[in-house]
């Protein structure tokens, strides 16, 4: 476990591995954010997560994933979403 000087507020967590990341890898044009022309990559939890106690947020499900504006099965690797990852990817490295 971390102690509490090892720490980070939840907002900067949460931009660490949202904004912040897309960021590092130069497509924060495109993804990292809920903006209108950005990529709609996002999840629908059961709790939000910033009004919760800290102890609680491992409570919290996944009740939906959207990528590329489309819903996909988060409870296993379907055809359409190897699929939809695939053209996600393509995207990303081809710049399209």
């Amino acid at each position: 476990t971390l102690g509490v000087n090892e720490t980070i507020p939840l907002q900067q967590a949460l931009e660490a591995i949202t904004i912040n990341a897309a960021w590092q890898l130069g497509l924060e044009e495109q993804i990292g954010s809920i903006e209108v022309g950005k990529t709609a990559d996002f999840v629908r939890l059961s709790a939000n997560p910033l009004k919760l106690p800290v102890s609680q947020l491992q409570t919290i499900e996944v009740r939906q994933t959207w990528l590329a504006g489309q819903p996909v099965d988060n409870r296993k690797l379907s055809r359409n979403n190897l699929q939809l990852l695939w053209k996600m990817l393509l995207r990303a490295v081809l710049g399209e």
